[in-house]
């Protein structure tokens, strides 16, 4: 049931898509280099990757799991409250930094 639920909110937070067209989302976000946003958020990603696969059997799955779906659920808020405001290089910064969080 676990399993089942966490593919489904991956699917409905929209991960698979931004996994797969982060460059584009980056470009469209008004990014001059939207490539160097692609490789930092998989960078971060790669590195939590390790860091979980460190500590899944101290912290527990379960609790992985919910709390990253958790943290993938504030960084999509965050992106789409970032998408109402003005573009310019401090919001282009924050959105990076935003979707590395939720890329992990």
């Amino acid at each position: 049931m676990i399993s089942c639920w966490m593919l489904v909110i991956q699917q409905v937070l929209g991960f698979t898509l931004y996994s797969t067209y982060s460059s584009y989302f980056f470009q469209l976000a008004g990014l001059s280099d939207p490539f160097l946003g692609t490789v930092i958020s998989n960078t971060i990603s790669l590195a939590a990757l390790f860091a979980i696969v460190a500590t899944v059997e101290t912290a527990g799955r379960r609790n992985i799991a919910c709390s990253a779906l958790t943290l993938h659920w504030l960084a999509n808020m965050s992106i789409g409250i970032l998408s109402l405001l003005p573009v310019n290089d401090d919001r282009n910064r924050a959105l990076v930094a935003i979707a590395s969080f939720f890329s992990t």
